[in-house]
């Protein structure tokens, strides 16, 4: 979460207290404790799927996204990981946080298309396009909040 080393600049800019607060690391609106009686089954992947699970994981321990934990210390909630086909062919890692989903407060969002932009446009307006890829690794989860997103590898 590369935000909180740029809180000063967000403090310039604006005074909202959420978003000031999720720089320093987004809380998880629960709407109880997520209680977990046993961890998941582990899911059997082939060699070659393993090996781009940890390839991944790998990426994601260099971009400082994920951190190994020690169970003993913190009890958590865990997920399992899944594979999600690409367009390209391969797979793609996913944490499973649907037994989580259910003690999170739901809200929705509706993701607008492109196609919308045509109506709002108007003569020398201009536009961007942006690769976000990782941004979402640049927001922190709150410090008490991880131990809710484990997985076990």
């Amino acid at each position: 979460g590369q935000t909180r080393l740029c809180l000063h600049n967000w403090r310039r800019i604006t005074n909202d207290l959420w978003v000031l607060g999720t720089t320093s690391g987004f809380k998880i609106e629960f709407v109880s404790l997520p209680v977990q009686s046993f961890p998941p089954q582990d899911l059997v992947f082939s060699q070659e799927q393993q090996a781009l699970v940890q390839t991944e994981i790998v990426s994601l321990v260099q971009k400082q996204a994920i951190s190994r934990v020690n169970p003993g210390v913190d009890p958590g909630f865990i997920s399992s990981l899944f594979l999600v086909p690409k367009k390209d062919g391969g797979f793609r890692p996913v944490i499973n946080l649907r037994a989580l989903n259910k003690v999170v407060v739901y809200c929705h969002f509706k993701m607008e298309g492109i196609h919308l932009l045509r109506d709002t446009l108007q003569s020398q307006d201009w536009m961007a396009r942006l690769d976000l890829k990782d941004a979402y690794f640049m927001v922190p989860i709150h410090p008490g909040d991880r131990r809710f997103l484990r997985f076990c590898w």
